[in-house]
């Protein structure tokens, strides 16, 4: 097999060879630059041996399924942060199309069966959000100090977001469920969320949170008002909202305990 690809590079090498050599012969005729043999048979030739990767690389840009190189998604990985509600940028929007693009992340995240457990309702005009604002502060409940100003802080971020994508679940039916356990579900919600995260780290100034607003729903007279305010069907859970918004590109260093605190290998 080696053999055979020594001789096939040889092969092509004496092919670039010769067709650089005939074109150039082409494109000079008799020491003197023909701009009509040159165009027709000298550029074509030297052009050839290129073909191959130039129609690689054409295929591999309108192709949407061509992975990244695993270092960029590495990269992107570790790049990933929550941005903090006072790091929004007020009145900066973020474009449609970026949400567009972690909306159809988020379509890909794995799940076990068909259907696919999650809902968004995306909140992308002012007005809108501002419903959204006055609603949940008629929801707040009263906690401790801590609790109160975590929903504050939540508060502030829709009030200076883009964008807010309320993250619901829809739990199957027990003939959809076959045997699937309810966590798998609400993982690949997660999943889904996180995988929206990632696309929103890959646009520079673009930064996002979940927030869970912990106090939607935590009460039956509450989850009655969050069904009929979301128009949520049967079943459906709130699990908070994300909130998109335009951020400074500089981000702060995280950190992260030692894979081998955290990893057994079995072999």
């Amino acid at each position: 097999m080696g053999t055979m690809a020594t001789y096939a590079k040889a092969i092509w090498r004496t092919f670039c060879a010769l067709c650089a050599a005939i074109g150039a012969r082409w494109i000079y005729v008799r020491g003197r630059l023909d701009v009509t043999a040159a165009m027709s048979i000298g550029l074509p030739l030297l052009a050839m041996p290129w073909m191959p990767m130039a129609l690689r690389f054409v295929a591999n840009a309108v192709r949407d399924d061509v992975p990244p190189p695993k270092e960029a998604a590495l990269a992107l990985v570790r790049a990933r942060r929550s941005s903090k509600s006072d790091e929004f940028l007020a009145r900066v929007r973020v474009q449609d199309d970026v949400i567009e693009a972690m909306l159809e992340a988020a379509r890909w995240a794995p799940i076990h069966t068909p259907k696919q457990p999650w809902k968004y309702h995306v909140y992308a005009s002012e007005s809108a959000r501002k419903k959204l604002l006055e609603f949940l502060e008629s929801m707040r409940i009263q906690g401790s100090t801590t609790t109160q100003q975590l929903v504050q802080e939540d508060l502030a971020g829709l009030a200076s977001a883009s964008h807010a994508i309320v993250i619901s679940y829809v739990p199957l039916d027990k003939t959809e469920r076959e045997g699937v356990p309810e966590w798998e579900e609400l993982a690949a919600t997660g999943a889904s969320v996180q995988n929206m995260e990632l696309i929103a780290c890959a646009h520079q100034g673009v930064g996002c949170f979940w927030s869970t607003f912990g106090f939607l729903g935590s009460e039956r007279e509450s989850a009655r008002k969050v069904q009929a305010f979301f128009g949520f069907e049967q079943g459906e859970v709130c699990l908070g909202m994300l909130l998109v918004g335009a951020v400074e590109s500089k981000r702060y260093k995280a950190a992260r305990a030692p894979i081998e605190k955290r990893v057994t290998w079995v072999r």
